[in-house]
């Protein structure tokens, strides 16, 4: 029998191929002078750079393969700390800068609440209404009987794709049935992937789904089909920004750079990831409240935090604004140098303390920001934090410059007595002449 007759999907790992030629996605092929127009859009906006090529690490085959996207669906998946993907940065996320770029229809509800995260105080009554297309919608809620609807979302900053959360929760009867996402790869502009073909989803809950895929998106388009609501759509992955600066200081702990969370206190009473590591003060809720600590010292509750990059830090801002009754007494902050073979076996690292004595037991604070010296001059890759005894902090700011191994090559000089002996033309001056 014909291999070609088995139409069994080849999963491996419990991961399912992606198929690009899929017939059935006629939504996408019939949305592609849509798409070329976006295309010219994102042309325009790109700006080349040569410090891209130094800093910016793809993930390539070098044997020339074509890598084939795959994904698979994570049904025993509850909750986002429950995937594989919890630790990532939310690439759609507003707190990336990201933003709604083109949306079909958006009769109840504006499609750009699906890429909010701030902390909304709705009234109570808003959540006992019994019918969902009426007043204030929390999501994104089209007109009935569309046959489909869609949004393309621009990525504040470009990333790998590795989970998504499609989130319908509040939405039963106007659930969709299937949704499907493809993705725009920021380094071959005009070319669209598939992230996600369509695929049924549950009502009222989330929708976990980890994905394989090495290119890096800028944009994403969201299909639902019929056109109906869906309250959020997290996109997790790693971050790939266009360039890290080196000739400059910035902040080696910023999610726009690629900063992430890696490891959190067992227990957070308010915050998640990654609140201590995002530019917002908008409320307490935008950072991060450790659980009091009644038996001190048994469980340090430390956060770990992986650096944009190999950086030399030069001070820290730690800021506990919002917090007047929750701030710690004073913190500790460590680092130390990884690799991607320890990466998961922090307990057993070297930690090296970043601030010295008296800056440990120095004061936090409430509601303000600390500047606070950095004693150690040797390049890390890694931060922990802990607040003593505990207590919560709104952000933690690492000012700091990228480790360069090898430095670029510089010109070699020309002695005074070499630059006398010649003239512009490369002859000998006429002084030298004279003197002979």
């Amino acid at each position: 029998m014909s291999k070609h007759n088995n139409n069994a999907p080849d999963i491996k790992d419990g991961f399912i191929p992606i198929d690009s030629n899929d017939e059935e996605d006629q939504f996408f092929k019939d949305n592609i002078d849509a798409m070329n127009k976006i295309n010219a859009t994102i042309l325009a906006d790109r700006e080349s750079t040569t410090e891209e090529s130094l800093h910016n690490q793809q993930l390539k085959d070098n044997s020339g393969i074509l890598y084939r996207p795959s994904y698979r669906r994570l049904n025993t998946c509850y909750s986002l700390n429950d995937t594989s993907f919890a630790t990532k940065i939310d690439l759609a996320a507003d707190y990336q800068g990201s933003s709604i770029m083109f949306v079909s229809d958006q009769t109840f509800g504006s499609a750009g609440n699906i890429i909010r995260t701030d902390v909304i105080k709705e009234k109570k009554e808003l959540w006992e209404m019994e019918n969902e297309e009426e007043g204030w919608q929390n999501g994104w809620l089209v007109k009935r009987h569309q046959p489909n609807a869609f949004a393309v979302i621009q990525l504040g900053v470009s990333g790998i794709v590795s989970g998504i959360d499609i989130d319908v929760t509040e939405y039963s009867q106007c659930a969709p049935t299937t949704v499907s996402i493809i993705g725009h790869l920021r380094d071959s502009p005009g070319k669209w992937i598939k992230l996600l073909p369509q695929v049924f989803v549950d009502p009222d809950s989330h929708n976990f789904f980890e994905t394989r895929n090495p290119n890096i998106c800028s944009h994403i388009q969201f299909t639902m089909v019929p056109g109906s609501a869906i309250t959020r759509l997290r996109v997790y992955g790693d971050v790939a920004p266009p360039f890290i600066p080196i000739d400059r200081t910035i902040n080696l702990a910023s999610n726009l750079f690629g900063s992430q969370v890696i490891q959190k206190p067992v227990n957070i009473l308010r915050g998640d990831i990654p609140n201590i590591i995002l530019d917002r003060a908008n409320s307490s809720h935008d950072g991060w409240i450790c659980t009091r600590d009644k038996n001190a010292n048994d469980i340090p509750q430390y956060t770990t935090i992986k650096l944009a990059t190999k950086g030399i830090i030069g001070r820290f801002l730690v800021d506990t604004k919002h917090y007047i009754g929750n701030a710690p007494q004073s913190i500790v902050i460590q680092g130390s140098m990884i690799t991607d073979q320890n990466v998961n076996d922090l307990e057993n690292i070297q930690w090296i303390n970043l601030i010295d004595e008296d800056q440990i037991r120095h004061n936090i604070f409430p509601n303000m920001k600390h500047i606070i010296s950095c004693t150690y001059s040797e390049p890390i890759t890694h931060i922990r934090v802990r607040p003593i005894p505990d207590g919560g902090i709104q952000q933690l700011v690492a000012k700091g410059k990228v480790f360069l191994q090898n430095k670029l090559p510089q010109p070699t000089p020309i002695s005074k007595r070499k630059r006398d002996g010649i003239d512009k033309k490369g002859t000998r001056s006429s002084a030298r002449l004279m003197k002979k």
